[in-house]
């Protein structure tokens, strides 16, 4: 029995890549093309074609719909004329009751095709309506810039005003700070509430002054502030 000879490709220690896909070879290849052309236009003459091609959608769908109610009123005038007829004619009814039949049939059938038709052209006009409006919304594009500007401005505005407020405070924090009246008015109250006098209030006979409370006040602010910085740079070195 005779073997089938070698394959020499099947003795190369090579894997060989195997795939059950076709052969391209195999389609027609002279209709085949390599890249679609798409006619180069500017941008106006783009927006201008489909202006166009929306308008002629939207006008051919309320022509059917116009084409539609005139039909179906032209169908009622008709009927309503034979009805006001159909008092003076009662008797040829019966000789004639086949062909009124057909008619009456007739006409029922075209009306509920008109109908129809209308009542697809309605949807019709729904769905361009639809489309439109989300055309418009998601592609205002000047009201998204404008809108982007607002909130960079508003943002810059809160950084600002955030700085500066964090540059007052660290002011207020490197300054020894004066008390006001209200505070002034509190450690009186205070003080008269201990009810006694201070040391240097009871060898003078009398009270400090205003303004002596104050260089009190100032030099006490100022030791805490520098207990305060020698305590933060102990506690970072």
């Amino acid at each position: 029995m005779s073997q089938p000879p070698p394959n020499p490709s099947s003795s190369s220690s090579a894997p060989q890549f195997q795939t059950d896909a076709r052969f391209r070879t195999s389609l027609p290849t002279a209709s085949l093309k390599s890249s679609i052309t798409v006619p180069q236009v500017d941008s106006e003459t783009y927006l201008q074609n489909h202006e166009e091609e929306w308008n002629r959608l939207v006008d051919a769908e309320v022509e059917s719909l116009a084409e539609g109610m005139a039909d179906l009123v032209g169908i009622a005038s008709v009927s309503s004329g034979r009805l006001e007829r159909g008092v003076k004619i009662i008797n040829e009814i019966l000789k004639i009751e086949g062909k009124d039949r057909f008619q009456i049939a007739q006409e029922a059938f075209q009306a509920e095709c008109k109908a129809e038709s209308m009542a697809i052209a309605a949807n019709s006009l729904l769905s361009i309506t639809h489309s439109l409006k989300l055309m418009f919304l998601l592609g205002d594009e000047e009201y998204i810039t404008q809108r982007r500007q607002e909130r960079l401005k508003t943002a810059v505005a809160d950084i600002t005003a955030a700085k500066a407020r964090f540059e007052k405070a660290w002011d207020g924090l490197k300054e020894p700070r004066a008390l006001v009246s209200k505070e002034l008015a509190w450690q009186d109250e205070q003080e008269d509430k201990k009810g006694g006098a201070d040391a240097k209030a009871s060898s003078c006979g009398s009270r400090p002054s205003r303004s002596a409370r104050v260089i009190i006040s100032w030099v006490r602010a100022i030791n805490s502030a520098v207990n305060s910085s020698d305590a933060a740079s102990c506690s970072c070195a």
